[in-house]
């Protein structure tokens, strides 16, 4: 079964084995992040999902996937 996540509200498969994860804290960010990265090394941005403070962009650079999630409050207090 591929259950979401409550808070991001993804699924395991939807984030295609990101290998480098950005964690900006305001949702607003991840777009313009995904957007600078799609214009320095082209690919796809792909929204994924956006629930409260919680917003995910898919993009890739030299084909290798990035997930950009917010936080809400970066990435320094949401992992301490």
């Amino acid at each position: 079964m591929n259950k979401k996540s409550y808070h991001l509200n993804l699924q395991k498969s939807q984030i295609k084995n990101a290998k480098i994860a950005l964690f900006p804290g305001n949702p607003f960010r991840v777009a313009k992040i995904a957007r600078q990265i799609e214009q320095q090394f082209g690919g796809d941005i792909v929204e994924l999902a956006w629930k409260k403070e919680f917003k995910t962009i898919l993009c890739s650079i030299n084909k290798i996937s990035v997930l950009v999630t917010s936080t809400g409050i970066g990435a320094p207090s949401a992992f301490t």
